[in-house]
């Protein structure tokens, strides 16, 4: 069957999108594409409107007397002729145009996660134009005789057919209807449908099936039902991992591979997503959900928000998958089926720390007698620093780590003098507390996930080491730091301190003086 044929021009049309309409049962009949309900009565007048353009486009595009539906009974060479000489031209102009706007559109990522709005998209056009054209095109297609012009019809239908219901994704994909993602995936269904059989476009095909299936898992796991959520993903990731082979070798398509790479990391994400899920030790996959839209609502809040600062890791395109895979890992440990790095303190919320290796080296002496010393300095960042407002903002960086440069020994005038500096920071707590975590579950306790990548702690590391820098001339001339480095990710439990108490007791005034904004702390938790 040709795309072109998949849809029947005289079908029931939706009046709000243009898509066709199953059989109607009453006076109302629901849209499967957008969801709009409507009169019965409205969707046949918006059919005839679509007959009375098509009607006014058959009479210019043929000579004066010529009826389409007749056409067949022409010589072939005539109706060859029609082709080149009027119709062909006009219909390749027109896809040509169409062909330039689905490319930029899918040129995005065209899913996203529950709970979150995709607002980059670029503005979108009509699908009920798209759906015109379509009918315009099976219209005449009785004059494609040859090979090359039956191939530009078929193109020409399938492509205006997915631009359609792309563009009712679009629509969705910035919208909050509860059915979302119900209506994508049928979108993304048919639009793969229209491309079948289009050698051009088989790889655009596969994408448009992976994108249907995650679809359906998203909507299947925002019901809780994550036998079938589970389902749906082991089908959506070898399309959409077909579709990026295929458009790698695919001059013209690839200008989609980045937005097939970010689906790809996004599927991989809700993957995550369901099992962690799952896996809820209370045993409701429901109440489970509200954690998670926490987390996806401020993850896409940073990518959309971020200042200059993070723009750079904030907007990875991988960014919400690593983030969900350390939240399964958390929700596995805590599940008692796995575990993680922890240290020994009591405390009935387990909050994540980056561990960062920040080696440097100082010179120290006298003037006669200088040498270098290096420290193998480490120091804890929260993970969960995002949320708290002046780490982000970069005005108080040290309020969400150990600050050790800040501890550095105070070691008299005779011990520079005389060399005896051991080092200009002071992270032996830390040391301590580092070799006393051992891998264990969280079996019992509240969980926050990390909501911030190894690349995120490295950007809020230089800023500290930067600002520490300049804030103490004496670490301005002596200190030669190598790059930081993340080593590890330990958990430490922690609980309500009274005023002026350190948040981990074990580390003085070493100790964070945050891990972030209480109650937001409380949404994410797990």
């Amino acid at each position: 069957m040709r795309a072109s044929q998949l849809i029947e021009t005289k079908a029931l049309r939706c009046s709000s999108c243009g898509a066709p309409l199953r059989d109607p049962t009453g006076d109302l009949v629901s849209c499967d594409h957008c969801g709009t309900v409507q009169k019965l009565v409205d969707a046949r007048a918006f059919l005839d409107q679509i007959m009375l353009q098509v009607n006014a486009f058959v009479r210019q595009a043929l000579p004066l007397g010529l009826d389409a539906s007749s056409s067949t009974t022409i010589d072939p060479v005539a109706r060859h002729n029609l082709w080149v000489s009027s119709v062909g031209p006009r219909l390749s102009t027109e896809y040509g145009e169409y062909r330039f706007r689905i490319y930029n559109l899918l040129s995005h990522t065209m899913t996203t996660l529950p709970f979150t709005l995709a607002m980059d998209l670029p503005p979108g056009g009509d699908p009920k134009e798209a759906f015109l054209f379509q009918a315009k095109v099976q219209s005449v297609a009785s004059l494609a005789v040859d090979e090359a012009s039956r191939a530009t019809v078929a193109e020409s239908a399938g492509l205006a057919v997915a631009y359609a219901y792309a563009l009712n994704n679009a629509a969705l994909l910035k919208g909050t209807k509860p059915e979302r993602y119900h209506l994508m995936g049928q979108n993304f269904a048919d639009a793969a449908l229209a491309l079948h059989g289009i050698p051009r476009f088989s790889s655009l095909e596969a994408r448009f099936l992976g994108l249907s299936r995650l679809s359906d898992a998203i909507d299947q796991l925002s019901q809780a039902d994550v036998p079938e959520a589970r389902a749906a993903l082991e089908e959506a990731l070898p399309h959409l991992s077909r579709a990026k082979e295929g458009m790698t070798k695919d001059f013209d398509l690839a200008v989609m591979l980045q937005a097939v790479d970010e689906e790809i990391s996004l599927t991989r994400a809700a993957g995550s997503m369901t099992e962690a899920v799952a896996l809820d030790p209370r045993g409701l996959s429901a109440g489970s959900l509200g954690a998670f839209q926490g987390i996806l609502q401020l993850l896409v809040q940073h990518r959309s928000q971020a200042p200059p600062l993070w723009q750079r890791t904030f907007r990875a395109g991988d960014r919400q998958e690593k983030v969900l895979a350390m939240t399964l890992d958390a929700r596995r440990a805590q599940a008692n089926s796995s575990t993680v790095k922890v240290a020994p303190l009591p405390g009935p919320m387990a909050v994540p720390f980056w561990v960062v290796e920040a080696p440097y080296s100082f010179q120290t002496g006298a003037a006669w007698r200088k040498h270098a010393v290096e420290v193998p300095e480490r120091l804890l960042i929260a993970a969960s620093f995002p949320l708290d407002a002046g780490a982000m903002s970069g005005q108080d960086v040290a309020a969400v780590l150990t600050d050790v440069f800040s501890a550095r020994q105070r070691s008299g005038l005779m011990q520079r003098l005389g060399g005896k500096e051991t080092s200009i920071s002071e992270g032996g707590p830390v040391q301590g507390l580092l070799r006393a975590s051992t891998p264990r579950p969280l079996a019992g306790m509240r969980v926050v996930p990390p909501l911030s990548t190894p690349e995120d702690a490295l950007v809020l590391a230089q800023t500290y080491i930067d600002t520490s820098r300049r804030t103490d001339p004496t670490l301005e001339k002596q200190l030669k730091l190598s790059s930081p480095r993340i080593v590890d990710l330990v958990y430490v439990p922690v609980g309500p301190v009274p005023p002026g108490y350190p948040l981990i007791p074990p580390l003085g005034p070493l100790s964070p003086r945050s891990v972030g904004d209480p109650s937001a702390l409380a949404r994410v938790a797990l």
